[in-house]
């Protein structure tokens, strides 16, 4: 079935940018209509913003729908878009990791589910010349994931499942890849999460990231994604540490979880709102993991997402 659906995927891919997002545009109208995981994005942009009123909520939902089937025709345009149509749609600063990798250190870039990073993952790729491995979760159909995986990898971007990286990521430092890791999706296992707030209210984070930059010493980056215009973005590139093995435990976490959230405060539609981020209940805090600056909220206090 993969040889057939990929040509497929592909002659779609060479429609041009012109005609797709009107089609695009219109994708994400019907999702609006159909009301696809509108419970679920309201319930995270009113938790993330208690101080926008209705109105604005409605307003950042409407946009967060364009910009994710935005993020769909991006992806599938990665099946045939050249180098230089990459270039041209992003500009990318990865001065600080070139001259770290100069110095022989093991770079881990901790990025996010802010769009754009599908751009991004393949232009850090492009622009270091060297693979990096994206850690990602793998999809329930074998199929389509290895159509994501395919065009995924056309330029140097590389993945791996969640599941295999434990058992990858020995060779991969050995290498001097560059590990690429989304951490602020919830974690398989939240007894071994960090948890802390995001924005009001807490959250667990996975925890595995900062382990592995603690034990290779590594230089950790966080990637940020800043839409420009409709097809256009900047990357830059902010040090959480240098040192990493020199970190207190939820440290790292803690500072990504600063930049991540100032990034979103940017641009609030500018991320992926559809994915239940704010599910836990007070009684499932593991009180023990707490890594936050300010404290655990009260017993009474909990809340969950339809």
């Amino acid at each position: 079935m993969f040889y057939i659906v990929y040509p497929l995927l592909y002659l779609l891919s060479l429609l041009p940018f012109f005609i797709w997002y009107p089609i695009s545009s219109g994708i994400a109208m019907l999702l609006r209509r159909l009301k696809y995981r509108k419970e679920v994005i309201l319930h995270n942009l009113r938790t993330a913003f208690p101080d926008k009123n209705e109105q604005e909520i409605q307003k950042l939902a409407k946009d967060f729908y364009l910009h994710f089937t935005d993020s769909m025709v991006e992806m599938l345009k990665l099946m045939s878009i050249s180098r230089r149509e990459l270039e041209k749609r992003g500009s990318i600063d990865v001065s600080n990791i070139e001259h770290h990798l100069a110095n022989d250190r093991q770079v881990i870039i901790m990025a996010s589910h802010l769009f754009g990073f599908e751009y991004g993952n393949s232009m850090t790729a492009l622009k270091l010349n060297r693979p990096v491995k994206s850690v990602y979760m793998k999809l329930t159909s074998d199929m389509f994931d290895k159509v994501v995986k395919t065009l995924r990898s056309r330029t140097g971007a590389f993945m791996v499942t969640a599941s295999e990286f434990p058992k990858e990521s020995p060779g991969i430092l050995q290498r001097k890849e560059i590990p690429g890791l989304i951490a602020d999706q919830n974690p398989a296992y939240i007894d071994s999460a960090y948890w802390m707030y995001f924005f009001s209210k807490p959250v667990p984070f996975n925890s595995a990231p900062e382990k592995l930059a603690q034990r290779a010493n590594a230089v950790v980056v966080f990637m940020h994604s800043e839409r420009i215009r409709r097809g256009y973005y900047k990357f830059t590139t902010s040090e959480i540490t240098t040192e990493a093995a020199a970190t207190s435990n939820g440290e790292i976490t803690r500072t990504y979880r600063e930049i991540l959230q100032n990034s979103i405060l940017q641009q609030p539609a500018n991320y992926l709102w559809s994915h239940k981020r704010y599910k836990w209940t007070r009684e499932q805090i593991r009180e023990k993991r707490w890594m936050d600056s300010k404290p655990l909220p009260p017993n009474g206090n909990s809340d969950s997402t339809p």
